[in-house]
């Protein structure tokens, strides 16, 4: 048997529950398994990380999470963190709103 050479990192797990929170960091658009997605790493009220995977597209509407973060809080992500947002869980679905 060989040596596995592998850094083994800790990942918050995704928002489960309703609620605000603060983005404390944001990804450039990357690969994941069900598409292109931007990566917001959040606080809640609890100060405990989680992930949020925010679809990303070259064109979006404004009904889409992607686009009300857009039109909200403009298109540099740099500027989207320590924003407030909303989250609503409903049927499996993950609505994001930027609280003004």
């Amino acid at each position: 048997m060989g040596k596995l050479n592998v850094k083994v990192v800790h990942q918050p797990s995704q928002v489960n529950e309703n609620g605000q929170f603060t983005i404390k960091s944001v990804t450039t658009p990357q690969p994941i398994k069900y598409g292109t997605s931007i990566v917001l790493t959040v606080l809640g009220k609890d100060r405990e990380e989680k992930m949020l995977f925010v679809p990303f597209s070259e064109e979006v509407t404004d009904q889409t999470n992607l686009g009300r973060l857009i039109n909200a809080l403009g298109n540099e992500t740099d500027l989207w963190v320590e924003q407030r947002v909303n989250v609503t869980i409903d049927n499996n679905h993950r609505t994001i709103e930027p609280v003004k």
